[in-house]
C-alpha cells in the first residue's frame, strides 16, 4: 500500500506455490536498502497425529513497485532464521544456520560474506556501497560474552576489526550515512565514522536500542530500566534523560518534574483496503477462444427494473452502473437449445452493517410454459460482501424457448429435520424462503450465451451434436496419511464420479464424491486417444449450496483446485489455472495453442474443510473441454452415433 493506505498491488502465493495440498504462509522479512525488492519467506505445514513437518519452503524476491516475482530459492527454510537487508543484496541465515548472500535484483549468490567467521547478527552497508559493517555476537573474551565487529570491503579486500566491548545490542546508521552508532551490553554507546574511526564512547546504560534523531544532532539510547538517554551526537555527552517507568526507584515529584519528550503524534489507524473486483469474463477472456453472445440483461433494462444507487465510499470497484435491489425482479428472455449462459454481476449489501454470510443473492432460472428439464429449473445463491465483488454462475438450456430469471435477496429459515432414522432437530434451510427486505447493490449485470469455439470433447450428447466423447476419464481419491493405521492407504478409483463429471449436466445432479476428512487429494484425469487442440477447459460447481451452519455457512463449491494440461509433443505439464477460496460457480481456463493429450484436475480442499469453509465433501459438478476453432474433428464425426453420448472411444 502507499502512504495513504491505497492498495498498489497484490501477490498471490497460490500462483507460484508448488502444490495446493499444503497452503503456505507468507512472511515478509526485509526490504533491500534501495527499496526495490521485498524478501518474503514462505512455507506450509503438514500436521500429522504426533508431529508436523514443513512443506514447500522457499525464499523469494518480489518487485516492490509492481508485486512481480523476480526470483525464488526453493527448499530454503526461513522461519527462526534471520535476514539482514543491504543496499543491493540480502544476507539470509536460514533455519539450518547456513549463511546465504543473495543479490536482490536477480537472486544470484554474492561472495562478499563468503568468509564469515560466525553467524552475522547485524550487517549494514556503509556509504558508497563498497563496504559492509558486520557484527557477530558469537564470540567471547576474558570478561565473557563478546562480539566481533568489523568492516569488510565488497571488492574482496581485508577486514578491519573494531574494538567494541561486550555483545552488541543495537547498530544504526546516521541520517547522513557518514557514521554509525553501536550500543553494547556492557553499558557502552559508541559512534564511529564510516571508515571505522572511533569518534566517541559514552558510558551510558543500554539495553533496548539506539537511534539518531532525524536531524542527526542527537543519539537516543534506550535502557533496560525504561530510561531514555539523549546524547550529543558530536561528543557523546548526555544532554538529559527521561524516565518512562514510573515504578523505578524515584520520587513522584522528581518523576513529574523531569523534562518531557514532547507530544508524539499517533498514527491514524487504517483498515486494509478492499481488493478491487476481478474483471468481467467478457473483457478478460480471449474472444477468439471464448466468444459471448449479446447481453440479455443490458444496463438500460436493469436501470428500469432497479433503483439507482452508489457504491460505498471506500469501495474500489469502478462499475459502469450500480442499482439497488429492494424486492425481487424478473427478466424474461429467449434461450437457445443446448446453450450455456453466463450470469455475472457485481454485488454487495447496500448497508455494510447488514452484512452476514447467511444473506445471499438468489439467482433462479425457470422455464416459461414448460415443465422441468435436466438442467432447469436452476437456482444459485451467491455470496454478498461489504464491497462490490464480481460473482459468476451459469445455467444451461435443454431446449429453445423462453425462461425467466429472478433475482432476490434471501435469508435461511428455521425448520425441523424429520428425515427417517434421525433425531428430529431444528435446522436452517434456504428452501421455500420468502425474499429478504435487506437492500442489495447490483452492478454490471451480464446474462450472455457462451459460444465456445468448438464442441465439448468430453461429452456431446445434446440435440445439435451427437458425436461421442474423445477421451477416457478416471476419478481417483488419494487417502490422507495422518499417522494412524488405516485399512487401505492406496488410491481409490471412483467410476461413478467419472460418469457424473462429464455427463453434460450443470444442475440437478448429485455431485458428492468422497468425504474430505479422509482424502489428501482427488484427481480427475482425462486421456485423449489422439492429441487435441483445445480452446478452453470449464469447471462448474454444485449450485445447491450453501449449507447454513450456526451464524455462518459452508459452501458446496470446490474451494481449492488446479487444472493442468500436458503437451503431447514433449510430455510437459502446464498449469492452466489455480483456484483458492473459490465461491464462483463457473471458472473458465483458456488453453495454450499446443496439442494436448492429458487434462488433470486436482482437488486439494482438505484444509478448507478443516477450517469449516466447505461442507466437507469432495465434489465438482461438471468438467468440460472445448475444441479449438481451427482444429479438425473428422475422426470423431466419422464414428459419431446418436444416443451414445456417454460412450468412450
Amino acid at each position: 500500500m502507499d502512504k495513504q493506505g491505497r492498495l498498489l498491488w497484490r501477490f498471490e502465493d497460490s500462483d507460484v506455490a508448488p502444490d495446493l495440498l499444503y497452503p503456505r504462509g507468507m512472511f515478509p522479512r526485509a526490504v533491500s536498502g534501495n527499496g526495490r525488492v521485498l524478501l518474503v519467506a514462505a512455507f506450509g505445514v503438514h500436521r500429522m497425529l504426533y508431529a508436523s513437518t514443513e512443506r514447500n519452503p522457499s525464499v523469494m524476491g518480489i518487485d516492490a513497485a509492481t508485486g512481480r516475482l523476480l526470483w525464488q530459492h526453493k527448499g530454503m527454510m526461513l522461519n527462526e532464521g534471520k535476514v539482514v537487508a543491504l543496499e543491493d543484496r540480502f544476507l539470509v541465515i536460514d533455519d539450518q544456520g547456513q549463511t546465504h548472500e543473495i543479490l536482490a535484483a536477480d537472486g544470484k549468490t554474492g561472495s562478499a560474506t563468503s568468509a564469515l567467521t560466525g553467524s552475522a547478527d547485524w550487517v549494514l552497508q556503509l556509504p558508497g556501497r563498497d563496504a559492509m559493517l558486520i557484527v557477530e555476537n558469537s564470540h567471547f573474551d576474558r570478561q565473557g560474552r563478546a562480539a566481533r565487529v568489523y568492516i569488510r570491503p565488497l571488492d574482496g579486500g581485508g577486514d578491519r576489526d573494531l574494538t567494541v566491548p561486550g555483545r552488541v545490542i543495537a547498530v544504526t546508521l546516521s541520517p547522513d550515512r557518514r557514521s554509525f552508532a553501536i550500543a553494547t551490553a556492557r553499558d557502552r554507546t559508541m559512534r564511529f565514522g564510516s571508515d571505522g574511526t572511533l569518534l566517541w564512547e559514552s558510558a551510558i546504560p543500554a539495553g533496548q536500542g539506539v537511534c539518531f534523531s532525524p536531524d542527526g544532532r542527537t543519539v537516543v539510547v534506550g535502557g533496560h530500566d525504561g530510561v531514555v538517554h539523549f546524547l550529543n551526537a558530536d561528543d557523546g555527552k548526555c544532554l538529559h534523560s527521561v524516565d518512562l517507568n514510573p515504578f523505578n526507584v524515584t520520587t513522584g515529584e522528581r518523576f513529574a518534574r523531569q523534562q518531557r519528550m514532547g507530544s508524539v503524534p499517533r498514527d491514524a489507524a487504517r483498515a486494509i483496503p478492499p481488493v478491487p473486483p476481478e474483471p468481467s469474463y467478457l473483457a478478460s477472456l480471449d474472444p477468439k477462444k471464448v466468444p459471448f453472445g449479446p447481453n440479455l440483461a443490458p444496463p438500460e433494462r436493469m436501470r428500469r427494473l432497479l433503483k439507482p444507487a452508489k457504491p460505498a465510499a471506500p469501495d474500489p470497484a469502478k462499475p459502469g452502473y450500480v442499482c439497488k435491489l429492494t424486492e425481487p425482479v424478473k427478466l424474461t428472455f429467449r434461450v437457445e437449445a443446448g446453450a450455456t449462459y453466463l450470469v455475472e454481476m457485481l454485488n454487495a449489501v447496500a448497508n455494510p452493517a447488514h452484512h452476514t454470510p447467511l444473506l445471499r443473492l438468489e439467482v433462479a432460472v425457470t422455464t416459461v410454459g414448460r415443465g422441468k428439464s435436466k438442467n432447469l429449473p436452476y437456482t444459485a445463491r451467491l455470496p454478498l460482501g461489504r464491497y462490490l465483488t464480481r460473482r459468476r454462475a451459469a445455467f444451461r438450456a435443454d431446449a429453445a424457448g423462453e425462461v425467466t430469471l429472478t433475482l432476490r435477496a434471501v435469508l435461511p429459515r428455521k425448520t425441523v429435520d424429520k428425515r427417517p432414522g434421525r433425531t428430529a432437530r431444528e435446522i436452517l434451510t434456504y428452501e421455500n424462503v420468502p425474499a429478504s427486505e435487506i437492500p442489495v447493490l447490483l452492478g454490471d449485470v451480464v446474462v450472455s450465451a457462451i459460444r465456445f469455439a468448438g464442441r465439448n470433447l468430453l461429452f456431446d450428447g445434446g440435440p445439435t451434436a451427437p458425436s461421442t466423447p474423445a477421451g477416457e476419464v478416471t476419478c481417483t481419491a488419494f487417502p490422507w496419511q495422518d499417522g494412524n493405521n488405516r485399512t487401505s492407504d492406496s488410491p481409490v478409483n471412483s467410476p461413478v464420479a467419472a460418469l457424473r463429471v462429464v455427463n453434460g449436466l450443470i444442475a440437478n445432479q448429485e455431485t458428492g464424491w468422497a468425504k474430505a476428512g479422509g482424502v489428501d487429494k482427488a484427481e480427475v484425469l482425462v486421456r485423449f486417444k489422439s492429441p487435441r487442440k483445445l480452446s478452453a477447459v470449464v469447471i462448474y460447481e454444485d449450485a445447491s449450496g450453501p449449507v447454513p451452519s450456526g451464524d455462518s455457512v459452508r459452501e458446496r463449491t470446490a474451494m481449492r483446485y488446479q487444472v493442468d494440461v500436458r503437451n503431447a509433443a514433449g510430455g510437459q505439464w502446464s498449469r492452466l489455472g489455480r483456484v483458492v477460496r473459490n465461491t464462483q460457480l463457473i471458472n473458465i481456463f483458456v488453453c495454450p495453442p499446443f496439442d494436448i493429450d492429458r487434462i488433470r484436475y486436482t482437488w486439494a480442499g482438505r484444509h478448507d474443510s478443516n477450517l469449516g469453509r466447505t461442507d466437507g465433501t469432495v465434489r465438482t459438478a461438471q468438467i468440460e473441454a472445448y475444441m479449438a476453432a481451427d482444429a479438425l474433428d473428422i475422426e470423431d464425426l466419422l464414428k459419431s452415433t446418436k444416443g451414445n453420448g456417454l460412450g468412450l472411444d
